[in-house]
């Protein structure tokens, strides 16, 4: 599901494989957990932020 990328790599970049039966809704978490590791602290504890991110049921592979 994940590789790492030539060119960007070196960089901490990854990538994701979506031409093999991905899975949306994991993808979707991922996505999502990554934007609140570097969203600013206020932003996210406010009531209207957690109202607007959907609950996902995923796990990382």
């Amino acid at each position: 599901m994940y590789f790492i990328p030539p060119y960007v790599g070196r960089l901490g970049w990854i990538g994701m494989r979506l031409d093999r039966g991905a899975d949306w809704e994991a993808i979707a978490g991922v996505i999502t957990d990554a934007y609140l590791c570097r969203a600013p602290k206020k932003y996210i504890e406010s009531i209207a932020f957690q109202e607007m991110i959907p609950k996902y049921k995923y796990s990382y592979e």
